[in-house]
């Protein structure tokens, strides 16, 4: 727990789903985090150190966004993944796409033209690139249709799924070591979709809520000092 705290995560228990096929990797979905927290603290560093000045973001974000194209493959056994290298350019798309939100039209060019790049160029790192932006901002297209707009999701499961996700696949995979393929997906869904669900309801729903107090609170106080 501490060496994960520390950003220094430990995907293996003694014990622990030994045996299976990956090795007996309690949770391989948390290999991101370090690299996500350092890439929040880019962002901050960034906008304070920029006064919060949209030019110099968008200088900065683009900058870091093509960069990987120009950087080399990690050297023979560094514990640096390449598979990293693209991470910052999905992030910091991410951070454009929030901060020009309200310009930004909602119109299939802007996958239409990173898709035509992605099947138009050979650099590898570029076309990891190109195809995760087409992808994403496809999604955010179409998350503007009026059909989509009127789905309601009042428990969102989502984070749920990506937590419990693995750990239950590779619970699955211990206990039914010939499962099939497609009976070891449908297995897995029907048992952490309830699982999401109750941790959204006893545990993110109210760490949700309490950070909205906590928010609010700060923004009473200096109102009325």
């Amino acid at each position: 727990v501490a060496e994960t705290i520390t950003m220094r995560v430990n995907y293996f228990l003694p014990g622990v789903f030994t045996g299976n096929a990956d090795g007996g990797s309690v949770n391989g979905s948390l290999w991101t985090i370090p690299y996500e927290v350092s890439m929040y603290c880019v962002m901050i560093g960034l906008f304070y150190l920029s006064g919060f000045n949209k030019k110099i973001i968008t200088s900065a974000s683009l900058l870091i966004i093509f960069s990987p194209v120009f950087m080399s493959n990690p050297p023979m056994g560094s514990t640096i993944s390449a598979e990293i290298y693209p991470l910052q350019s999905c992030f910091f798309t991410g951070v454009l796409f929030a901060i020009y939100k309200d310009k930004l039209k909602v119109n299939l060019m802007l996958p239409f033209i990173f898709a035509l790049l992605y099947m138009s160029i050979k650099n590898e790192i570029m076309m990891y690139i190109s195809f995760y932006i087409s992808f994403a901002s496809f999604v955010v297209v179409i998350s503007g249709f009026s059909f989509i707009k009127k789905i309601k999701i009042k428990k969102d499961i989502s984070y749920g799924v990506y937590l419990w996700g693995f750990p239950v696949q590779q619970s699955i995979s211990y206990m039914f070591n010939d499962i099939s393929t497609l009976s070891h997906i449908m297995l897995s869904i029907a048992v952490t979709i309830p699982i999401a669900y109750f941790s959204f309801v006893f545990i993110e729903s109210p760490a949700i809520n309490l950070s909205k107090k906590i928010i609010k609170h700060k923004s009473e106080s200096q109102a009325h000092p």
